[in-house]
């Protein structure tokens, strides 16, 4: 597995001039991204600045990062993030649909410890989150892009959970967990068929 490790003497680098490896250019020192804030964190020396770049990231004053990652939750739940334009979370991209409830759910994860599962599980017990997907004349004339949120959007299922539905629509879906599993390397057309009836996700 590839992992990463401290050097043993970390330290600032240098430029590398039109990002080639060896046309180096002067040294630069470390620091963060000063486009995002300004307000910096020092480096140790001796350190290679990656505890202090996460501390920076997930510090209290930081408006950014808690409610990039929810607008990102969102967009997987939902289809579309709370600020439409999710790769463009700055002043050039949409702004938020719902400012106060991205703040409040911003808020709510970082006092549960940044726990991404405890965020899903907040969002998808929510009423909005379990709205029909029907909707109603006078929503689709007043809010055609659904950006209220009077009903679900329709969205693509996944191989999976399509199978998934199936099976409990159809009441045949088993609850049980363990037993066999599709051997590697069958093939449908080699006449295997898997006739489990557990669900493909947990």
């Amino acid at each position: 597995t590839m992992s990463v490790q401290e050097e043993a003497e970390p330290g600032d680098w240098h430029l590398h001039i039109r990002g080639q490896i060896r046309k180096l250019g002067p040294v630069v020192p470390r620091g963060f991204l000063s486009v995002i804030d300004e307000r910096t964190a020092e480096i140790a020396a001796g350190e290679s600045g990656r505890r202090e770049l996460a501390a920076w990231l997930t510090r209290p004053e930081n408006p950014l990062t808690a409610r990039v990652m929810i607008n990102r939750v969102w967009r997987h739940l939902f289809g579309g993030g709370l600020v439409r334009t999710t790769e463009n979370f700055g002043t050039t991209g949409d702004p938020p649909t719902h400012r106060e409830l991205l703040d409040w759910l911003a808020v709510r994860f970082v006092d549960q410890g940044w726990s991404v599962k405890a965020a899903i599980r907040e969002i998808v017990q929510s009423r909005t989150y379990r709205l029909s997907s029907q909707a109603s004349d006078a929503a689709m004339r007043s809010d055609p892009s659904n950006f209220l949120l009077s009903h679900a959007n329709r969205r693509r299922l996944d191989a999976e959970v399509l199978r998934d539905a199936m099976l409990v629509v159809s009441a045949r879906l088993e609850s049980v967990s363990g037993g066999p599993t599709m051997r590697p390397g069958t093939k449908s057309e080699l006449g295997y068929r898997f006739e489990s009836k557990q669900r493909s996700i947990y």
